[in-house]
């Protein structure tokens, strides 16, 4: 099967996969894409459909919606969301986050909005989970730093490595060799799925793509946290087609 990489940050930030013998198009929808690019007044329902038919202009057959990055774009009740406040932590006033909390306050679900545009349009929705996204992850002054990050030094890729937020971001990572780490995952996955009916759910490990300790990396050994992960996310996934009545998907990007 011949799959071709077309574009992992365009001017949108929107990734594409093509496999081109099967006529598979995927286009990738950043998780603060829609709230960084339309202002506030476009925060709203009909706003969220018109960013999805400014984006899915192509010939795409399936949309990847993305609404987490270390923190939820939306409003999870297992993880933070990025525009929460915290003593520890100075809430930025940038697009993403305070037109999420904007979505939130008029109660847009904007990842409902594209589902159903999505099957409106012949196109297959997908959820797709930043594994270990670490964007300014330990900076006192973005709430991207979760609860969980500040609670548990021991936790982080080099346990307890802290740049305040400068690079490198990778070190202080969340290591999967801990099964806090991975149930911290998972729970999200299962509120996502819980809350939208999809027909498929990506596992996103290449953005970004290290999830365990260099010294793990190093012995080469480490598959197997992963493949323990994988396996929680096979039954996970298993379980709603069973309540759904119908198959979903699971893909994984490495």
């Amino acid at each position: 099967m011949k799959k071709i990489l077309l574009s992992a940050v365009s001017l949108m930030m929107l990734g594409v996969l093509a496999d081109l013998e099967r006529g598979v198009l995927i286009l990738n929808q950043d998780p603060t894409e829609f709230q960084a690019r339309m202002p506030a007044e476009k925060m709203t329902e009909e706003g969220a459909k018109e960013y999805f038919d400014l984006v899915n202009i192509g010939k795409n057959t399936h949309f990847f919606i993305c609404p987490n990055a270390h923190t939820a774009y939306y409003d999870s009740k297992v993880w933070d969301t990025c525009y929460r406040t915290d003593p520890e932590l100075e809430t930025p006033s940038i697009p993403q986050i305070a037109n999420t909390k904007l979505l939130m306050e008029r109660g847009v679900d904007y990842v409902q909005i594209w589902i159903d545009r999505s099957r409106q349009k012949g196109i297959s929705p997908w959820l797709s989970q930043r594994m270990n996204d670490v964007h300014h992850i330990g900076g006192r002054k973005t709430s991207n730093t979760s609860t969980f990050w500040l609670k548990h030094p021991e936790y982080r890729r080099v346990p307890g490595f802290d740049k305040k937020g400068g690079y490198p971001w990778e070190p202080a990572g969340l290591d999967f060799q801990h099964k806090a780490v991975r149930d911290r995952a998972l729970i999200l996955a299962r509120e996502m799925l819980e809350r939208w009916d999809v027909d498929g759910f990506e596992c996103d490990w290449q953005r970004f793509p290290r999830h365990l300790s260099p010294e793990i990396e190093k012995r080469g050994d480490g598959a197997k946290f992963l493949t323990m992960y994988m396996r929680e996310m096979r039954k996970l996934v298993d379980e709603f087609s069973a309540k759904r009545g119908k198959k979903i998907l699971l893909g994984v990007r490495v």
